[in-house]
């Protein structure tokens, strides 16, 4: 039933390039519903020159193949284990894939067992060698130290188990913000005003992770841009947002999400979209400077392509710093990109063609444009 459906639906759109979205997580229920909220804001029918089809991944590690994302059709779906993921890929043959899945382990393993089966350039968007730093607070930090930008970042230390002990005898300016890395959205983060306070988050933080990042906290405003990079090489600032956030305060999880119940009663996470608050870069040009040599000189240091989305903090001052790099991005109304790209004038459908055909020539480049998904031979029967 799996192989007929995949190959009716071909005959209908033999002219469109298809466009594989791994949706979901094999981490956690709250990173699948996540990722879900938004793939599902994306309007496919902006996309005319492609098909939008889709793997969704499952904690309990098995996989469905989906025609859309509706919830009938999810709870309808055949699931399958992993040992017949490379044979319903290989079937769907993508021109190209795109990572919609959220989850440390998700985009970071399961990135690489793709680019095993077919090519490490089948992914639009940047590389996941930058997934994998830009998912981990602490080598992203490193990261920057190693490319002479330790100061794109609130002066900080990395903590592991290791040299926690070394903590004790080290001077900090109060207050500092304590991480776990490798939790997103604001998910692990604390802000402490003493030593005491910061030694019990420290405990928290690395109970819940390997490591933990202590860094200073910047009194000042809460901002977040993005940078897409041209046909050529050219990069773009896209708009800047100001969050509404006290100099004094962080921006949290209840901030950005909310929590609920869909039709059939299982627990849905709600995006805060909200209306947001975009720096004026004509009467704002100085902040708008600070913030592009910032990001454009992290964006070139860490090799990053395609697309990124910063987090910053600018302290009273002026000066700007890195909280971290988001690379997800859904092509969506909630996406980030399309939402920042839209401020400055550029329109979803025109960033994400380009993004496209920037991967289809990566591609080309590497393959000498044979589509490897779908001239590779897998053993098996995937209607089995």
């Amino acid at each position: 039933t799996l192989l007929y459906t995949i190959k009716f639906e071909d005959t209908k759109t033999m002219n469109k390039k298809i466009i594989l979205n791994f949706v979901g997580s094999l981490d956690e229920e709250r990173c699948l519903l996540q990722s879900l909220v938004f793939t599902r804001s994306v309007n496919v029918n902006e996309f005319e020159d492609y098909l939008f089809k889709y793997i969704m991944c499952y904690p309990d590690e098995t996989f469905s193949y989906v025609p859309n994302l509706n919830d009938d059709t999810l709870a309808e779906s055949e699931k399958f284990t992993m040992e017949r993921l490379p044979n319903v890929i290989r079937e769907i043959a993508p021109d190209l894939m795109l990572m919609q899945a959220f989850g440390f382990e998700t985009c970071g393993k399961y990135r690489r067992i793709f680019e095993n089966i077919g090519n490490p350039s089948i992914f639009m968007g940047p590389k996941t060698d930058l997934h994998l730093i830009s998912n981990d607070k602490a080598l992203t930090r490193k990261a920057l130290e190693s490319c002479g930008l330790a100061s794109a970042m609130a002066p900080g230390i990395v903590v592991s188990e290791e040299n926690r002990d070394c903590v004790h005898d080290l001077p900090f300016q109060f207050p500092v913000i304590v991480k776990v890395p490798t939790l997103e959205d604001s998910k692990g983060v604390t802000k402490c005003l003493d030593k005491d306070f910061m030694l019990t988050a420290l405990d928290m933080a690395l109970e819940l992770g390997e490591s933990a990042v202590i860094e200073k906290f910047i009194t000042g405003k809460e901002l977040r841009t993005g940078v897409i990079e041209d046909e050529n090489g050219d990069l773009t600032l896209l708009g800047i947002i100001e969050y509404d956030v006290e100099p004094t305060s962080i921006r949290d999880y209840d901030m950005k999400f909310g929590s609920g119940k869909d039709s059939t009663g299982r627990e849905q996470i709600k995006y805060h979209l909200g209306s947001l608050q975009f720096v004026d870069q004509i009467k704002e040009a100085k902040v708008v400077e600070k913030v592009k040599d910032v990001v454009f000189s992290t964006f070139r240091a860490m090799d990053i392509q395609d697309w990124a989305v910063f987090d910053l903090r600018m302290a009273d001052k002026g000066n700007v710093y890195v909280l971290e790099i988001n690379l997800f991005n859904c092509f969506g109304e909630f996406g980030l990109i399309t939402r920042l790209a839209r401020s400055v004038g550029i329109a979803n459908s025109k960033c994400f063609d380009m993004m496209a055909k920037k991967a289809l020539r990566r591609i080309k480049k590497t393959n000498n444009g044979v589509n490897i998904l779908s001239s590779l031979q897998f053993h098996g029967d995937i209607s089995a």
